[in-house]
């Protein structure tokens, strides 16, 4: 499957509006096609007027809510395991960058003999493997810029909690009454409760997966330094032992030693952004803190509880 590369971004509908059009999608054998519709007419106006919707309107667009979030978490999970797939192919060139290099060291260090056929399966094995693993660069490229436009796009969605929740729906005038849903039963109200829980948890679920992404993403760029400094130890090792007498392998260990500096200068373009959202987060301590929802307050209201104390409390 990863053979095949990635699909083609699914477009999104615009962040500033919320989920207020409809999703269609085109079949395929390969990969589902998904795209938004047009924005319905209106449907921003009545999703702002949330106090006025029935409870079943109102679990409508909770319910596209949580499509729009299970799309990308679908999406971030993609990405990942692209990058994950190429992790393992750029190990995969580090074992064939060092494979080959001791295949050239031998090869030049002894004399011509019947032992150069072990030199020359070394090189041409740890060749095949070190291309097979590079060949995974490019795709680990595309992942990563997906990841940032994803993420990007991410930061700049609404809430489904600013725009669901009671608080944040417009006052009320005295002129407006609001009306009485022949299905507005306590259960029904309820329901959509649970509804609104889903969503917000969701929410939260997908906010955990973009920090997995970035630091999945950061994880790649490690890797591509680990290879970088793989190529540069190799050629700058061999130059420094047989020196540079032979300018064909002179220009060859020179070449693969800008090869391996250019991988690290580009594993640390992602690293750094990746370590920058590690410390700005507080989901990754293991005294992290969870809030206690109460959706009848405002949230700057809630309870905050330590998830490794309150756990020992609690048992």
């Amino acid at each position: 499957m990863s053979r095949r590369g990635l699909p083609a971004p699914v477009p999104v509908p615009d962040p500033t509006l919320g989920n207020v059009g409809v999703l269609a999608v085109s079949a395929n054998l390969l990969w589902s096609c998904f795209r938004w519709l047009p924005a319905i007419p209106g449907a921003s106006a009545l999703r702002a007027g949330w106090n006025l919707l029935s409870p079943a309107a109102r679990r409508r667009f909770l319910a596209m809510d949580r499509t729009t979030l299970a799309l990308e978490r679908t999406t971030l999970a993609e990405l990942r395991s692209v990058m994950a797939r190429s992790r393992t192919g750029l190990a995969l060139g580090r074992t064939g960058i060092a494979v080959a290099g001791v295949g050239i060291a031998m090869f030049r260090q002894f004399p011509r003999g019947p032992w150069d056929m072990a030199s020359y399966g070394l090189i041409a094995m740890g060749s095949l493997m070190a291309l097979e693993g590079v060949s995974w660069y490019l795709p680990a490229r595309r992942a990563g810029t997906l990841c940032e436009v994803d993420l990007r796009r991410a930061r700049t969605c609404p809430s489904p909690r600013t725009m669901a929740t009671p608080q944040a729906a417009p006052p009320i005038t005295p002129r407006v009454q609001l009306p009485e849903w022949p299905d507005a039963v306590p259960g029904v109200l309820g329901t959509t409760g649970l509804a609104l829980e889903r969503t917000l948890l969701a929410e939260r679920r997908n906010v955990m997966a973009r920090l997995r992404t970035q630091m999945a993403r950061g994880r790649t760029g490690l890797s591509l330094v680990r290879t970088g400094c793989n190529a540069v130890a190799v050629g700058f090792g061999l130059l420094a032992w047989f020196g540079t007498a032979a300018t064909g392998w002179t220009v060859f260990n020179l070449f693969l030693s800008a090869v391996g500096m250019f991988l690290i200068g580009d594993g640390l373009l992602w690293y750094v952004p990746a370590d920058r959202a590690r410390r700005a987060t507080t989901l990754c301590t293991a005294d992290f803190e969870l809030a206690i929802p109460d959706y009848t307050a405002t949230e700057a209201t809630w309870g905050r509880a330590r998830a490794g104390l309150d756990a020992d409390h609690a048992a």
